[in-house]
């Protein structure tokens, strides 16, 4: 097993010395950054207090979620899971298929840029919902 291991650092190694890659891994965290700082900046200090914050609205009946403040940030914390499960196929994918590698290392901002705008929709909804 302490091979395997081994085998699957130096071979990410390889793979993140690449100036594509950390044009791509660079791109990803800083997308990652701003679905952090979206709701952070415009709505924490206010939703840290509140016992439920809306999270989704429908043109049929309003708002129909609510949760716990924590949850806005919801879509911050799926793009990170999202960042660490593509870039560790990307690395354990180098040395075997690299299309492959480049494929998952491509997902990652695109998929962040839906996030982006997930965190900026349920804040919007909670800054207009009062």
């Amino acid at each position: 097993m302490k091979k395997h291991t081994k085998k699957a650092f130096l071979s990410a190694g390889e793979a993140f010395k690449g100036p594509k890659v950390k044009l791509i891994l660079s791109i990803s965290l800083a997308l990652l950054v701003i679905t952090f700082i979206i709701p952070f900046w415009k709505l924490y200090p206010e939703i840290a207090t509140k016992p439920a914050v809306p999270l989704h609205y429908n043109i049929h009946f309003g708002v129909d979620l609510f949760g716990a403040w924590w949850r806005v940030f919801m879509p911050s914390m799926v793009g990170l899971a999202i960042l660490i499960v593509n870039f560790a196929l990307a690395a354990s994918y180098w040395k075997s298929r690299k299309m492959l590698s480049y494929y998952a290392l491509l997902a990652t901002p695109a998929l962040m840029t839906f996030l982006i705008l997930a965190s900026l929709f349920i804040t919007l909804l909670n800054i207009t919902y009062d």
